[in-house]
């Protein structure tokens, strides 16, 4: 049977275990890089489903484009209701 053995990843990464470089994101950046993505994306797909709905009339595209929309917004708030919660905290 085979038995598990430790790996030693070095001095650099035992500055930090989260991060290589010594210096963790903080929970204000990552939701501010997540969120914006998050948003992008909900907005091509929005987009792109609501040209195809107009090409092509399939109902689908509509109803997906919608929802879409509709994450867009809750995204939206969400992310400006984090940064208000963590106002005083830094991005770092």
């Amino acid at each position: 049977m085979a038995t598990l053995q430790a790996i030693e990843l070095g001095p650099v990464y035992a500055k930090n275990r989260y991060s290589l470089s010594g210096n963790p994101m903080s929970l204000k950046a990552f939701h501010l890089i997540f969120v914006t993505v998050s948003m992008l994306l909900a907005g091509g797909f929005a987009y792109w489903a609501i040209r195809q709905y107009r090409v092509g009339g399939d109902v689908e595209l509509l109803m997906g484009g919608v929802v879409a929309v509709l994450l867009f917004v809750a995204m939206g708030v969400y992310g400006r209701w984090f940064l208000r919660k963590l106002k005083n905290e830094s991005y770092l």
